[in-house]
């Protein structure tokens, strides 16, 4: 009763730091007693050490509640091994996030935005006529052009990718191709959170242009790695590339960090986004019997959303503060 009660606490959603100091008291008392009773200080029952519970308080402090997992868990038994065994020069040395293994293709688009594509990977991918007309509708947008000149401009063949890992620590996307082809059980890591620059008033042909910051959720079926050959409508002297992220959507507009985000199923619509639009994977949790519907389970912070910037915008000198 004593562990049901402490792990019914560190899923909760919000704390106060009287609730951790009672938390963090429980736990050291659970640990003692069952040390004694079970684990009994022995190798052989090392399968049974509680220890990682220990972990739970830092992860809850320094990342956020329902921060603890099977990871953790990991750790802290190696963390035991280790230091039971004065084994340290055995110890795996931590990984650099942000340099690729052999199995991935790092791509920067500045110092803060990194991407690493991972395997597998299909370097003579044409995309059909339809993908096609989106990326060039696409790159309208953002570069200015016809849609028949971007056609013209686009290689017929793109390398086609089915996972991706977002750089500094970011989340493990994997394609719903990928999701679905592999024949080992992953959770689903397909679904994400991108936001766009959208029209408020698109609807409204006579209106002003209102351009907000929307979000947006949808399954990402794979990533496609363009390289632009230089042309004058984006006035690019060298191949540029750009990362395109297919999407098929589900959600528009509405936030699920802030309110209940809910859809029925995914729509019809393929959307073609700038990889660096996608801030986060997120979940999915399907309610109702006789006319379903699935939640999404968004818990991303602040520290992922995508920043917009306006390249036009000069840097003013700061003023100081009057008194």
């Amino acid at each position: 009763m004593k562990f049901n009660s402490i792990l019914k606490r560190t899923i909760q959603y919000s704390f106060t730091e009287k609730d951790l100091d009672e938390l963090e008291q429980d736990i050291v008392d659970y640990v003692k007693e069952y040390e004694i009773i079970y684990y009994q200080f022995s190798a052989q029952r090392l399968s049974a050490c509680p220890h990682t519970t220990f972990e739970t308080m830092g992860h809850h402090v320094t990342i956020g509640p329902s921060s603890w997992s099977i990871g953790v868990y990991q750790a802290a038994q190696l963390f035991e091994v280790v230091n039971r065994y004065n084994v340290t020069q055995l110890m795996p040395l931590r990984r650099d996030m942000n340099v690729p293994s052999r199995h991935e293709k790092r791509f920067s688009k500045s110092a803060y935005l990194i991407s690493f594509l991972c395997n597998p990977v299909k370097h003579n991918h044409t995309p059909d006529m339809t993908i096609q007309k989106k990326i060039a509708k696409h790159l309208t947008t953002s570069f200015g052009g016809l849609i028949r000149a971007w056609l013209d401009i686009l290689p017929q063949i793109m390398e086609h990718w089915v996972k991706v890992c977002i750089g500094n620590g970011g989340h493990l996307i994997r394609g719903a191709i990928a999701q679905m082809s592999s024949w080992q059980s992953f959770r689903d890591a397909s679904f994400v959170r991108y936001e766009l620059i959208a029209d408020a008033n698109a609807h409204c042909p006579q209106a002003k242009e209102d351009f907000v910051r929307t979000v947006y959720y949808g399954r990402l079926e794979y990533i496609l790695h363009c390289t632009i050959p230089s042309n004058v409508i984006s006035k690019n002297t060298e191949p540029k590339t750009i990362l395109f992220g297919i999407i098929t959507t589900c959600t528009q507009g509405h936030d699920a960090t802030l309110e209940l985000t809910y859809f029925r199923s995914l729509m019809l619509y393929i959307e073609i986004v700038d990889l660096a639009a996608i801030c986060a994977v997120v979940g999915r949790i399907q309610i109702g019997t006789t006319n379903p519907q699935w939640v999404i389970v968004d818990r991303s912070g602040s520290w992922v959303r995508t920043a917009f910037t306006d390249d036009s915008l000069t840097v003013d000198t700061p003023q100081q503060d009057k008194l």
